[in-house]
C-alpha cells in the first residue's frame, strides 16, 4: 500500500533561493536608477530651497513651497543627490549607481 504524501500548508508559500535573489536583485537595479535620476537631475538651488523650508513645509510636498524643488525625486531626490555631487565626488558619483545596478544584475 503506497503512503500518502501530505503537503504542508506553509510549503505552498516558500520562496525558493533562487527566487529570493531575483527579488533581491530587481530591487537592487530598481534602488540604482533611482538614485541615478537623482543625481542626474541635481540642481544647486534645490539644497538651498530645502534648508529653508520647515519640517511642515518638506512634507507637504503636494502644496507649497515644496514644489519648486527641481529633483525628479522630490526634496529626497534633493538631499541625495546633493550628497552624492556636492558632498562626494561630483558627477563621478554616477559610478555608484552604476556599481550598485551592475551587482543587483548579477544577483538577478
Amino acid at each position: 500500500m503506497a503512503k500518502k504524501q501530505t503537503k504542508n500548508k506553509s510549503s505552498a508559500f516558500q520562496v525558493s533561493r533562487v527566487r529570493k535573489l531575483e527579488i533581491a536583485g530587481i530591487l537592487i537595479m530598481a534602488i540604482a536608477v533611482l538614485v541615478a535620476m537623482s543625481i542626474v537631475t541635481y540642481q544647486k538651488g534645490d539644497y538651498a530651497l530645502i534648508q529653508s523650508l520647515s519640517m511642515d513645509q518638506l512634507f507637504s510636498v503636494d502644496r507649497g513651497p515644496a514644489l519648486r524643488v527641481q529633483n525628479a525625486l522630490g526634496v529626497i531626490g534633493a538631499y541625495l543627490s546633493h550628497f552624492f555631487v556636492y558632498t562626494l565626488f561630483g558627477y563621478v558619483s554616477m559610478l555608484v549607481p552604476a556599481i550598485i545596478f551592475l551587482y543587483g544584475w548579477h544577483l538577478f
